[in-house]
């Protein structure tokens, strides 16, 4: 789940670090920003605020600031070093994993000094406001895991202070609009798990800023852009079940040398030959499933030295598998290709899926030599098209009804899922 667990990261350390603000004892809120609070409180379905002690009161904080962990707290903080210390003005709010089943604020604009709003994690239900367009010092807005509705209103794209914003695992749906493209500071941008349509627009060319993007699970339609190239911050993607449509543009991700993380699967559209990766030496995560990509598996991408997980599984990959350096320690998923030629030697430190592919499988015994390769019905022999079952069922029990994919390694638990 990149898209929740990252930003919300991000905003767990804001929220460590923001507890850390001096917080003068003299110091009041002005009578604005309580009142604020107050219809905050009440819109969102937070009854345990207690309006006898001052907010931004460090001594007596009672249930304003609870301990926190990244999925779940309480946290108002001030920054009360206005007027020679002797004004605050509230700058965070984080309320993840409270239970609140009310609507978002339309009064959170009175808190003219708030930099970031967290509310991820909760039952909050209908839409954004387009009051929170007037927002001048808001950077982050995270959002994600409540029962929020509707399209995206033009109104957020006026924040030019935003730099996260995090919608994902909602139930927004239209089409994004192109005025998002003008948040020139924006750096992460997570939408997964909604029901947004259409096309990505063209204006999103112009956020160069951007180093993570994630639009999983949703409805587009279109092709994969070519403008990604102008993102040359990216340090990590996702478009897995997005509804885009191939190809694949080959040369698009040359530029993205600090790309980390790249997933893409589920993509309609034409064939294509393998993108051209060999600059992005910093892949940790490369999967690109069922992406109708055809020809060789590039001699490169097999001994990236910091892949740590590679699944390029049910596409039309042929030929053989290219020799892997013995320092590459990856999770690596084959399965479903026309992969040919012989089994690569085995790794002891590195996990293989090479099942429902060509590959020339000599003996039972060959399959033995690890248990840390899935070769289920990875070869065919002769001129019989009938699969090479090749599987280790030694140590299993043989009323198991799972053997085949149990017991490939039966001493030894080393499957990861492809989409972390």
């Amino acid at each position: 789940m990149a898209s929740f667990g990252f930003l919300l990261l991000l905003s767990f350390l804001a929220f460590c670090s923001a507890a850390s603000f001096a917080f003068a004892s003299n110091a009041t809120l002005p009578y604005e920003e309580v009142e604020a609070l107050k219809d905050i409180a009440k819109t969102l379905g937070k009854y345990d605020w207690d309006f006898s002690i001052d907010p931004c009161n460090k001594e007596g904080a009672g249930n304003w600031r609870t301990p926190a962990g990244p999925t779940y707290g309480t946290n108002v903080t001030c920054d009360c070093t206005y007027a020679n210390n002797s004004v605050c003005h509230v700058t965070y709010i984080t309320l993840i994993g409270q239970n609140l089943s009310g609507t978002l604020p339309p009064k959170l604009v009175n808190l003219t000094y708030l930099q970031t709003v967290n509310l991820a994690g909760n039952y909050l239900n209908g839409t954004i406001p387009k009051e929170w367009g007037i927002f001048s010092n808001l950077s982050s807005i995270f959002l994600q895991v409540n029962r929020l509705t509707g399209p995206i209103p033009i109104e957020l794209a006026n924040i030019t202070t935003l730099e996260l914003l995090d919608l994902g695992f909602n139930e927004f749906y239209g089409n994004l609009p192109p005025e998002l493209g003008n948040l020139s500071k924006i750096e992460g941008l997570g939408l997964s798990s909604n029901n947004f349509t259409g096309e990505l627009p063209t204006e999103f060319a112009k956020l160069t800023a951007l180093k993570e993007f994630y639009i999983n699970d949703n409805q587009f339609s279109g092709r994969i852009p070519d403008y990604i190239q102008n993102w040359i911050s990216l340090e990590q993607m996702t478009m897995v079940g997005s509804g885009l449509s191939g190809p694949i543009p080959s040369r698009i991700f040359l530029p993205l040398e600090n790309l980390t993380v790249l997933q893409i699967s589920d993509l309609s559209g034409p064939d294509s030959t393998f993108p051209q990766l060999n600059e992005t030496t910093s892949l940790r995560r490369l999967i690109l499933r069922s992406c109708n990509i055809n020809g060789t598996l590039p001699d490169y991408l097999i001994n990236m030295s910091s892949l740590w997980i590679l699944d390029l599984s049910f596409n039309k990959l042929s030929g053989p598998i290219p020799d892997s350096s013995e320092n590459i320690s990856s999770y690596i998923y084959l399965t479903g290709n026309l992969l040919t030629g012989p089994l690569p030697e085995p790794r002891s430190h590195r996990a293989m899926d090479l099942s429902y592919n060509n590959l020339t499988i000599e003996s039972q015994a060959e399959c033995r030599k690890t248990k840390t390769r899935n070769l289920f019905a990875s070869s065919s022999t002769g001129n019989n098209s009938k699969p090479y079952f090749c599987v280790d069922t030694e140590g299993c029990s043989t009323t198991s009804k799972l053997t085949s994919i149990l017991c490939i390694s039966p001493n030894k638990l080393w499957w990861t899922p492809s989409f972390v």
